[in-house]
């Protein structure tokens, strides 16, 4: 069997081979393209001709059984994509977060450090400047005192 790597659609496929021992390749589609291309040309590209194409290749091709992971390295393959795409997501907000501050309160980040969570705080309670207006010298010691999760001095 082979087969091109397409995602979660040729997962399906995947699991099936593994889990019924058949011996398969799984080759990745610029390989896929590569050996194609040796063939004839052909007009339309679809699903239907790149499969044929990719079966009558693998006549001519010399390919490796593709290797089947234990589990546990494939959850662990998982578990870290999951979490370059969560760190993905958390840089895209702050950049946001940051975007959108510069355009409402520019100044506020001589005062905190942007990873620092009072920062944040301050945000959610001032999202801009002119809520800080009428305040007295305090008021505003006394609301980030409040904010803060540690035991900080009015200072």
């Amino acid at each position: 069997m082979v087969f091109e790597a397409t995602g979660v659609y040729s997962q399906g496929l995947e699991r099936f081979l593994q889990n019924e021992q058949y011996p398969y390749s799984r080759i990745n589609p610029l390989q896929a393209k590569l050996q194609m291309a040796t063939g004839s040309m052909r007009r339309h590209k679809t699903d239907i001709s790149d499969a044929h194409e990719l079966a009558k290749s693998h006549f001519k091709t010399e390919r490796n059984k593709t290797y089947v992971h234990e589990e546990y390295f494939e959850q662990m393959r998982a578990l870290g994509r999951y979490y370059d795409d969560l760190e993905h997501e958390s840089r895209q907000y702050a950049n946001r977060l940051h975007a959108f501050l510069q355009l409402s309160f520019p100044l506020l980040e001589d005062v905190f450090s942007r990873s620092s969570l009072h920062f944040l705080q301050i945000v959610q309670h001032y999202p801009h400047p002119d809520l800080i207006k009428g305040l007295s010298l305090e008021e505003i010691q006394s609301r980030v005192k409040e904010t803060s999760l540690k035991n900080i001095s009015l200072q």
